[in-house]
Parts: structure tokens; C-alpha cells; sequence
């Protein structure tokens, strides 16, 4: 194949410049993309970490509402209590299914499952209300390790993040280095 060469000083300055500005060109789209492609991933970080400490506020929060009501159901063995106590759970629940893409990724599901399900069982078992005072104390006294687990829950998820953060701010040191190497 044969290339036409230009025929005049004004083409040949032309084609020139193209070939000269051809590699800059290249350079800042790749750094451009590049740019998007760190910006996106940020903002889906941002987004990821907003949502596990509110997350991990509200599964702290609605845990401890679930156990102040059961231990007023301990002292007042009042009926009212109940209805109160299976609220709280479906609350909890409910955050729980928020977190549970979160957990998925963060390589925590089982943790979450476990603490969803002690907690669906120990109000199970506490609105049977077939429980001796000794059973009901020891039912609730499942409120201590629960609450640990939430807390490690927290943890994983915070650790996530700080992981994805790390992975964010190598990317981006990796575009910076070579954007600079172009």
C-alpha cells in the first residue's frame, strides 16, 4: 500500500503535527478513562462505606432496642411487651436483608445469617411465653454474645471498606504513575 504524500509545505506541517499530536491524543483519553474509571469506583466506595456504618449503626441500635424490650418483658411479665419485641425484630430483619449484598462481598453472609436467626429464635422462644423465669433470664442473657457478633459484623464490614479503599488508592497511584510515564 502506498501512502499519498502531501504536496505542499502546509500539508506536510499537517500531517506532522498529526503524527506528532497523534501519541498526546492517545495519552489523555487513556487518562481521561482512566480518571472516570478511579471516579466511579470512589463513588461507589463512598457510597459502600456510608451505607455499613449506617448499617452497623442501626444493627447495633435495633439490637439493643430488642433487648431493653425483653428484659422489660423479664420484670413485668406484661403481655404488651410482645408485639413490641416482634417490631424490633422485623426491624432488625429488615437491616439485615440491606446488609446482606455487603456481607455477601465482604465474605461475612454467615455471620450475618447466624445473627438474624439467634435473633428470630430468641424472640421465638421468648413470645412462646411458656418460659420459667430461669429459662426467660437464660434466653436473654443470648443478648451478650449477639451483641458481640454484630460488633464483629461491624468489624468485617469496616475492614471491607478499608480494603476497598487501599485497592482504590493503589489504582489511582497505578493511573497517576504510568499518565505520567505517557
Amino acid at each position: 500500500m502506498k501512502f499519498r504524500r502531501p504536496r505542499s509545505l502546509n500539508g506536510l506541517i499537517l500531517v506532522g503535527f498529526g503524527l506528532v499530536a497523534l501519541p498526546l491524543l492517545i495519552a489523555v483519553i487513556w487518562a481521561l478513562v482512566s480518571l472516570d474509571r478511579v471516579a466511579k469506583h470512589s463513588e461507589q466506595l463512598m457510597i459502600t462505606g456510608v451505607s455499613a456504618a449506617e448499617s452497623n449503626r442501626r444493627l447495633a441500635q435495633q439490637l439493643s432496642s430488642l433487648e431493653r424490650v425483653a428484659r422489660q418483658y423479664q420484670v413485668l411479665q406484661s403481655p404488651d411487651s410482645l408485639p413490641i419485641l416482634t417490631q424490633d425484630l422485623e426491624a432488625l430483619e429488615a437491616t439485615m436483608i440491606e446488609v446482606a449484598p455487603l456481607a455477601e462481598r465482604a465474605e461475612a453472609k454467615e455471620l450475618a445469617d447466624d445473627i438474624r436467626d439467634n435473633a428470630r429464635a430468641l424472640v421465638t422462644m421468648i413470645t412462646a411465653g411458656d418460659l420459667d423465669e430461669t429459662a426467660l433470664a437464660a434466653e436473654i442473657a443470648r443478648f451478650g454474645p449477639m451483641r458481640r457478633q454484630v460488633d464483629s459484623l461491624a468489624g468485617i464490614l469496616t475492614s471491607y471498606v478499608d480494603t476497598e479503599l487501599a485497592r482504590l488508592q493503589e489504582s489511582a497511584r497505578t493511573a497517576r504513575r504510568y499518565s505520567a510515564w505517557q
